[in-house]
């Protein structure tokens, strides 16, 4: 698993609205604010007026990517200030904020599809608090900006009530964070077979490394650890680019048309192979390739004639082979 931690970007992407009138709910003139240190959601009565507004928070979640699979997701927002006489609560709600809080941001609904609701009793003050969201993997924007909007819970109030977090413009305390819990783009770690995968990513570890039959995958990383370490039946027309490769095929008992370009990285590749057929090295640290299984000809572990022995009496004897 992942956490990606996303931060409100500029100024624009977090705020809050308000209405208020002498009704409730309140009819009058909408007041937008994105640039003020905090963000506030609130339900008050004051002076004999309303006043009834959420707040408005938003991030750029797109480097998850498509494939991304987001097995939960919290909400965490350092809170400043609250006030707290008719017993309300937080909640929150997904909803699709285009980067310039307007009017058309603002509610008097509550929502609570993203998070039913933490009583602002329970809720501290100067600290860090976390909100458990709901349905994250089919909310969150895996492409593009997710948005959340925090409201006050229940219906006319008789007092003040709000609940004020920092903003991005906060002199001291760090803006609303959205932390979310997910696979790699680039899985499956545990599949039983993997058929065609194509990870482009800059560094991938150990890329299916349980899996026990990798077939024409291929890996265009700059670093790979362990990739396919501990397939065990086969792995078979796996081409490596990256420029370093560490335990490639490490346990395979059958490694077959493997390509190595790597120019470091090639010292255990096929380490404990038992058949290593068409391997093609060009790393400048090979110290040895062998042939495993020879009785006559040439390439040989021991023999008494031919060319490219370790052991022989005559020919050239080279540590060094290839065909």
């Amino acid at each position: 698993m992942t956490v990606s931690v996303f931060n409100i970007a500029v100024g624009g992407d977090d705020g809050h609205t308000y209405q208020e009138g002498v009704g409730y709910p309140p009819a009058g003139a909408i007041t937008v604010e994105d640039t003020a240190t905090e963000v506030v959601a609130r339900k008050s009565l004051s002076g004999g007026t309303y006043y009834v507004g959420p707040g408005l928070m938003r991030w750029d979640t797109s480097t998850l990517g498509p494939s991304a699979n987001i097995t939960s997701a919290l909400l965490r927002i350092d809170v400043v200030a609250k006030n707290d006489n008719d017993g309300r609560s937080l909640t929150l709600e997904w909803y699709v904020h285009d980067g310039s809080i307007s009017s058309a941001d603002h509610t008097n609904t509550v929502g609570t599809d993203a998070h039913a609701g933490t009583a602002l009793s329970l809720i501290s003050v100067a600290a860090d608090q976390e909100f458990a969201l709901l349905n994250p993997d089919s909310n969150i924007n895996k492409t593009g900006y997710s948005g959340l909007r925090g409201h006050l819970s229940g219906a006319d109030p008789t007092l003040p009530n709000n609940a004020q977090w920092a903003a991005l413009e906060h002199a001291s305390s760090v803006e609303a964070r959205l932390v979310v819990t997910h696979t790699s783009a680039f899985g499956p770690f545990s599949a039983s077979l993997a058929v065609g995968c194509v990870p482009t990513t800059a560094r991938l570890l150990a890329y299916d490394r349980n899996v026990s039959l990798v077939v024409g995958c291929v890996v265009a990383a700059t670093r790979t650890l362990g990739y396919a370490r501990a397939a065990s039946t086969m792995a078979v027309g796996c081409v490596v680019a990256a420029t370093r490769v560490l335990g490639f095929s490490r346990t395979a008992s059958l490694a077959v048309g493997l390509v190595e370009s790597a120019t470091r990285g090639a010292v255990t590749y096929a380490r404990s192979v038992s058949l290593a057929v068409g391997l093609l090295p060009f790393a400048t640290i090979w110290t040895k390739i062998k042939r495993v299984i020879a009785t006559t000809g040439t390439n040989r572990d021991v023999a008494t004639a031919g060319t490219n022995r370790d052991a022989a009496t005559t020919g050239t004897n080279r540590d060094i082979e290839s065909w």
